[in-house]
């Protein structure tokens, strides 16, 4: 649940999609295209009004070309010798920062009053009770911003989208964001869902947070709170062999069939074999399956003695099965292995 709870919080600071022309492009893309993308001083620039005041008289001069923008984190030398500081939310000063020209027009999500941001996740799927639970604190965290006066003013609208963990729930969620007014997306959370939702949101022009795919697909103004699943693989592979002692013991692998869980065990298998383990079995589970009993069993008679888990809640029937065939490997994973997970299958 911490994790849930702060991968939400986080989120703040892919599948074809038949979407029209990009409503951000003026605003953020140009030379340093997605380096300003998640500033509220750059947009309110962009949309005539300036970050500081509200003032719509000032956002001439705040505006600035691609040669004077800061699109990095550790800011960016202007023409003049000056130098513009951090393009985030809370470090953009009286709109100067960014590469929004001046005469772009106004910004969607973007007014002198507010902020809009659409949350996209799960809120029906298999883990709603989570996801919901999760949103309830990022509430706490609006009600906290606005009560203190919001982001240079402007106070916190959140818009909340459900993408349904399916991969058309993805598009539709994108859909749904593309028009209801948003400045940006965060999709905290998904498998198929994160992945064609993202890959449409990008298409949009649509800044988004979000949790990582399962590769990494060199999407334009998406950015990842966590590494990818196949960047993810190939670290545990050193961390099997150096941490758990695993060179010289066979290792084995169950993951959900899906994108992001098969990716992270195709990198995993592959490393850890570059690495010299031994990978005695790997097995894959359907979403939701209610039994692991066959696979686990395959993965025992193979001599698995370290198991990695790539999956969500099947984590919890995979170790709950694995008790009962009072079998007990050294086990690790990739995924959301929150606490409550591992306690349920003890």
């Amino acid at each position: 649940m911490r994790r849930a709870v702060g991968l939400l919080a986080l989120t703040l600071v892919a599948g074809a999609c038949s979407v029209s022309t990009p409503r951000h492009e003026a605003a953020f893309v140009n030379a340093n295209r997605a380096g300003s993308s998640s500033a509220v001083g750059d947009a309110a620039s962009a949309a005539g009004v300036d970050a500081a005041t509200g003032d719509p008289s000032n956002a001439a001069a705040g505006a600035s070309s691609p040669s004077a923008g800061g699109g990095s984190a550790t800011g960016a030398s202007r023409a003049n010798g000056t130098t513009a500081g951090s393009s985030s939310a809370a470090g953009a000063k009286n709109g100067s920062v960014g590469n929004a020209a001046a005469g772009a027009g106004a910004v969607p999500g973007v007014t002198k009053d507010s902020v809009t941001i659409s949350i996209v996740a799960g809120f029906t799927g298999p883990l709603a009770a989570l996801v919901n639970k999760a949103y309830e604190a990022l509430q706490t965290w609006q009600d906290d911003v606005n009560a203190a006066g919001g982001i240079y003013g402007r106070k916190i609208v959140l818009k909340k989208v459900d993408h349904k963990e399916t991969a058309d729930g993805g598009v539709a969620a994108c859909k749904e964001v593309t028009s209801n007014g948003s400045f940006f997306a965060a999709v905290p959370e998904g498998t198929d869902a994160n992945v064609t939702a993202v890959n449409c949101l990008d298409a949009a022009g649509i800044p988004t947070v979000y949790y990582a795919a399962a590769a990494d697909p060199k999407w334009k103004l998406a950015f990842a709170d966590t590494l990818t699943s196949a960047q993810g693989g190939t670290i545990l592979a050193s961390y099997v062999k150096n941490g758990l002692h695993g060179a010289g013991k066979k290792v084995g692998a169950i993951y959900v069939n899906q994108s992001a869980y098969k990716a992270a065990v195709d990198t995993f298998t592959a490393e850890s074999k570059r690495q010299g383990m031994t990978v005695a079995d790997v097995e894959a589970v359907e979403p939701n399956q209610a039994s692991f009993t066959s696979q686990l069993l395959r993965m025992q008679q193979a001599g698995v003695q370290i198991l990695m888990i790539s999956a969500t809640t099947e984590t919890i029937g995979i170790l709950r099965d694995a008790r009962s065939m009072g079998w007990s490997p050294t086990i690790t994973g990739w995924g959301f292995q929150f606490d409550f997970l591992t306690e349920a299958g003890r």
